[in-house]
């Protein structure tokens, strides 16, 4: 599924895969993603690495 929708999803946890744009907030002590809907996802240690990354690539387009 992940190959197939391409960029702009975000693998957070083995179980979950996000929508980038659809993110409202990033919970890192508690390793939790809250999506705009209010739906919260939780993070793994690999996930919150994963999202990292993405959050610093979004900063730098936004500049």
């Amino acid at each position: 599924m992940e190959s197939k929708l391409g960029s702009g999803f975000l693998r957070c946890h083995r179980s979950f895969l996000v929508n980038e744009r659809k993110i409202r907030s990033v919970n890192m002590p508690d390793m939790m993603v809250t999506l705009e809907n209010g739906d919260r996802v939780p993070m793994s240690r690999s996930g919150r690495a994963a999202l990292k990354n993405a959050l610093k690539s979004m900063e730098g387009e936004a500049r």
